[in-house]
């Protein structure tokens, strides 16, 4: 690992953290907003990326009007938005523990409104934007949990 940095860290004591490395030491909001625009845009990217293809199985395997089908693309986008993130962030020096907060940020809104549309609490077919509409605030939030590690 490359680590160019120790910071003293929540009640964990010292932690390598890659902050240094890439954001040349600076620290404060432009920095912090900056590294989530760079998570965003790998999301976006790699959304298309690896969304297609596994909307492209799921289509082969379960058919196009299946029950499940809005299930498994909204879970399908979650975990493909993910790949893209959390690849994005190792290739920045993050250690796997943030990137994995930052993964479950992504995966867990998605889980979590499985329930609610299989009782239908709110559609099937709306869980990709509402899941959406969580991502953000929850990887917000786990940015705001490890602080030291995204600039703030």
């Amino acid at each position: 690992m490359n680590f160019q940095s120790i910071a003293l860290n929540q009640p964990g004591g010292l932690e390598a953290t890659p902050y240094a490395a890439h954001h040349g030491g600076r620290r404060g909001i432009r920095p912090f907003v900056g590294h989530f625009a760079e998570m965003f845009a790998a999301m976006m990217i790699s959304m298309p990326l690896f969304g297609m293809p596994l909307r492209a199985l799921q289509g082969a395997l379960l058919g196009p009007s299946s029950v499940g089908v809005a299930e498994l693309r909204a879970l399908g986008m979650a975990v493909a938005m993910t790949i893209g993130m959390v690849a994005w962030m190792r290739f920045r020096g993050h250690s796997w523990r943030p990137s994995a907060e930052m993964g479950a940020a992504m995966i867990v809104p998605a889980v979590a409104l499985l329930p609610l549309a299989w009782t239908g609490v709110i559609a099937a077919r709306s869980l990709s934007g509402i899941e959406m509409a969580l991502m953000v605030p929850a990887m917000l939030l786990a940015m705001l949990y490890r602080r030291s590690e995204y600039g703030l």
